[in-house]
């Protein structure tokens, strides 16, 4: 009688933890481990991305030189002697390396340059809004800054054909 005693207290025992331990119970543990879920992975991300861009700029430096405009660098990549210079103006969302077929044979007989739009590729982001005035602002401060000395010919995609309005000075 003492095992059968004993056992029933087991079982009473085992339904009063469960009692502790009801339904509110586990939807505060659950809404903790979705709290701590959503805080930790944008966290990782975060940090990986920190430490493999710092990587990516030692392992792939950018290929032409970066220049300083409005405060940030933006890189330019040229090839080719004489004139008139081509300068290739990536598409949207694209970047220099998008003319790496066409630039190299164009340097063949004339100046080529292609250039990253700010916060693409290369070049560092701009705490200016990107709009078509503050794309060709930017394009003619680069080009101002790279010394060229006279009157670039601009070759691109049709939607970014607005960036080769000269900007009012």
């Amino acid at each position: 009688m003492a095992t059968t005693t004993t056992l029933n207290q087991v079982a009473s025992h085992s339904q009063t933890v469960q009692r502790k331990h009801g339904h509110f119970f586990h939807i505060k543990r659950g809404l903790l481990a979705l709290v701590i879920l959503l805080v930790a992975l944008p966290t990782a991300g975060f940090l990986y991305e920190t430490v493999m861009a710092a990587g990516d700029a030692q392992r792939f430096p950018a290929p032409g030189r970066l220049v300083s405009v409005d405060g940030h660098q933006m890189h330019i990549r040229c090839v080719g002697e004489g004139g008139p210079t081509v300068i290739f103006e990536p598409g949207l969302g694209g970047w220099s390396d998008s003319w790496s077929r066409v630039q190299p044979a164009v340097g063949t007989f004339t100046r080529a340059c292609s250039y990253d739009h700010a916060g693409l590729g290369w070049s560092e982001p701009s705490n200016q809004p990107r709009t078509q005035a503050q794309i060709a602002t930017e394009l003619h401060d680069l080009l101002a800054a790279s010394v060229f000395r006279c009157c670039p010919l601009a070759a691109g995609q049709p939607v970014t054909s607005n960036a080769y309005k000269k900007p009012r000075d």
